[in-house]
């Protein structure tokens, strides 16, 4: 019986086009571009459980990525919680409270994710 050698491959490149080369983008934010869906038989053979179909409901169905990322998140989060207190400053009483219960919410999730990014810190330093 007759062995090949292991070193069986590409030799050279013998044309090489700047097409052919890959390069990262040179502008704009990096976001994963793959999103897996669900196949249609999975989803007749394993159902959505109710844990999994309330999120699925409450999310909208096209979301940008480039909205999760956390500068672009803690941006938007503190423009809502300006728009809240303008409300809750606002001459209805009644929306004025809810306003008011919905910044002080706001407020606590804004203070926890400062305690998650502490967290991570030090963590990653060790």
């Amino acid at each position: 019986m007759k062995v090949r050698g292991f070193d069986v491959g590409v030799e050279s490149i013998s044309r090489w086009r700047t097409v052919d080369e890959t390069h990262l983008p040179t502008e704009g934010e990096l976001a994963p571009q793959f999103v897996p869906e669900i196949s249609p038989l999975d989803e007749i053979l394993r159902p959505p459980s109710l844990d999994e179909r309330i999120p699925m409901m409450t999310a909208p169905d096209n979301l940008d990525a480039a909205l999760l990322q956390p500068r672009v998140m803690a941006e938007t989060k503190e423009r809502l919680l300006a728009v809240l207190q303008d409300a809750s400053r606002a001459g209805d009483p009644a929306l004025g409270l809810k306003a008011l219960r919905a910044a002080d919410m706001l407020t606590q999730d804004m203070a926890m994710d400062d305690e998650i990014r502490a967290a991570m810190t030090a963590l990653y330093r060790g």
